[in-house]
C-alpha cells in the first residue's frame, strides 16, 4: 500500500481523475499518511469512515479520501463499514 508523506500528494493523485475507489489516508505522526485495506465507491463514504476514525481514534492528526486503483470492497451502511460479501449475504 501507498504511503504519502504530505496532503499535495494525496491531491495530486486524486487530480489525475477517477479510479476503481477510494482509500481513507490518516496522518498519526510526522511519518506521512498510511492507509489500511478498506476501499469505497464513493468519495462520500470514504470521508464518512475517516470522520469515524477520527473519532474513535485519538492519534489521527488529518485525514483525506485518495483514489485508488484496488477494488471497491466496502461500503459506509448505518454509520458503519460493511464489507461487500456481509453486505450481499442473504440471511
Amino acid at each position: 500500500m501507498t504511503t504519502y508523506k504530505t496532503l499535495q500528494e494525496i491531491e495530486a493523485k486524486n487530480a489525475m481523475g477517477t479510479r476503481k475507489s477510494w482509500a481513507p489516508y490518516v496522518m498519526t505522526d510526522s511519518y506521512g499518511y498510511s492507509t489500511n485495506g478498506l476501499r469505497f465507491a464513493t468519495q462520500e463514504e470514504c470521508e464518512a469512515y475517516c470522520e469515524d476514525l477520527e473519532g474513535r481514534w485519538v492519534l489521527v492528526r488529518h485525514y483525506a479520501p485518495c483514489v485508488s486503483d484496488d477494488e471497491v470492497n466496502y461500503r459506509w451502511e448505518n454509520g458503519q463499514a460493511v464489507r461487500l460479501e456481509e453486505a450481499n449475504a442473504t440471511p
